[in-house]
């Protein structure tokens, strides 16, 4: 389904309007966009949108208590799937 053209026309609205300066984006927003992308295939649609994301990603972002859970979580499971 996510090489459907419709999949597609869906991402390329959206990325041109991630595209636009004064939208802003915060932690939250950026980590569901990327969720919720984690599925789709490696398609020119989906490597734009990822670009106009990584456009407001902001290198001094403050993490909540929850992103860091979630980080943490992630490596714990990533420890136990290596022994």
């Amino acid at each position: 389904m996510s090489d459907s053209y419709e999949v597609k026309d869906i991402i390329s609205a959206l990325t041109s309007h991630i595209k636009k300066p004064q939208l802003q984006l915060d932690a939250q927003a950026i980590g569901n966009a990327l969720y919720g992308l984690q599925k789709m295939s490696d398609s020119d649609e989906v490597k734009a949108l990822l670009s106009a994301l990584t456009s407001h990603i902001n290198p001094q972002l403050q993490l909540s208590a929850q992103h860091l859970s979630l980080i943490h979580i992630c490596r714990s499971r990533r420890k136990e799937r290596c022994r």
